[in-house]
């Protein structure tokens, strides 16, 4: 959902802020979660941070950025214009 956000404000500033400012939350987040599941055991805080890595990989790989998407739209809208 933010990355489509990313597309209605042409800004390169406002982009970069807002990719850095997720990646600043999500990384808060994982690290007081993880804190907290080590001070419990530390296993369950390698075990957390390992899957938190790789959740995380397979977040962000498979998704197109805004750019991407509105590329391939016009590229679909011009075949489809050229074979009416």
């Amino acid at each position: 959902m933010i990355k489509n956000n990313c597309g209605y404000h042409n800004r390169w500033y406002y982009k970069n802020l807002l990719g850095i400012s997720t990646l600043f939350g999500m990384l808060s987040a994982i690290i007081g979660i993880d804190a907290a599941f080590w001070h419990i055991a530390w296993i369950a805080g390698v075990l957390f941070i390992v899957a938190s890595i790789v959740s995380f990989i397979i977040y962000e790989d498979p998704f197109p950025d805004f750019e991407q998407i509105e590329g391939l739209r016009r590229e679909e809208a011009a075949r489809e214009g050229a074979l009416e």
